[in-house]
């Protein structure tokens, strides 16, 4: 039986909490209300934190409207008051997990005029999960 796309992201949001407790981080999965949320994971490592939002991305193409404008409004605030950019957590068709800062999307999106990254893309755009580490590593440190 196929998951749902609900389903999916449910048990992505699951996996990466485990996965960045299993890093050291307190992570917590929000749950979903009737206003929504505008992420669905909030985590923190010593001084380091930030808000993450999980994207299930099913074909060959992310579109950044995919990005809620609550989701972004929310990030804006979260970093203009505590200088740590956001993040989006994207599970890739072969189970791949890359990260894209919201800061990192408003640049693809102001300053290249782009809609969407392309799996061919995600390389170069985002961050792997390991590539993710060493950056906030540096936060942390």
């Amino acid at each position: 039986m196929k998951m749902s796309n609900k389903a999916m992201g449910n048990s992505f949001e699951r996996q990466l909490c485990d996965l960045l407790s299993k890093h050291g981080f307190w992570a917590h999965c929000m749950t979903q209300n009737a206003s929504g949320q505008p992420a669905d994971i909030i985590t923190a490592k010593r001084c380091y934190h930030t808000l993450i939002d999980c994207k299930v991305v099913s074909g060959e193409r992310f579109p950044f409207s995919r990005a809620e404008d609550n989701q972004r409004s929310a990030m804006d605030s979260f970093y203009s008051r505590t200088g740590f950019p956001c993040w989006f957590a994207l599970l890739l068709p072969d189970g791949d997990i890359r990260f894209l800062s919201h800061l990192s999307l408003k640049w693809l999106e102001d300053g290249k005029n782009m809609r969407s990254l392309s799996l061919a893309q995600m390389d170069s755009a985002t961050k792997s999960f390991e590539d993710w580490l060493e950056i906030v590593k540096d936060e942390i440190t």
